[in-house]
């Protein structure tokens, strides 16, 4: 499901383990990835509502890669955070692949991925830049 694809972004992005043993994070006043999201992103989120939020959930050694662009950092956290959203909310799974391919680095390397291939299989609508 959605939620789920959300967890799994946040995970990837913020370099943090999901634990599904809820005991155990009580124990460690962990509050696990969907907690911890929450206190660092919507709070921030909520003070900028007339504006995109600027609020990324990237790791720092994710960023500190020569090949890590800060707008996408953004763009995917905004992606996983509503994904983690109000069930009303949430994105459709065809429109996170959308989001997802207009990012720069999938622009920038496009054609190395076979993106064209990988579409023709799914109900996708292919980015301008294409």
């Amino acid at each position: 499901d959605i939620f789920a694809y959300g967890i799994i972004l946040l995970g990837l992005i913020s370099k943090r383990v999901y634990e599904r043993d809820s005991d155990k994070r009580e124990e460690t006043n962990d509050l696990g990835i969907y907690g911890w999201a929450e206190k660092e992103y919507r709070p921030r989120h909520l003070d900028s509502v007339f504006h995109q939020p600027k609020i990324s959930l990237v790791h720092r050694a994710l960023k500190a890669h020569p090949t890590f662009d800060f707008d996408d950092g953004l763009k995917v956290t905004s992606i996983a955070m509503r994904c983690v959203g109000p069930g009303c909310q949430r994105p459709r799974m065809k429109g996170v692949v959308n989001c997802l391919l207009k990012l720069h680095i999938i622009k920038q390397h496009w054609d190395y991925l076979e993106c064209d291939k990988m579409l023709s299989y799914i109900d996708v609508e292919f980015p301008s830049y294409i």
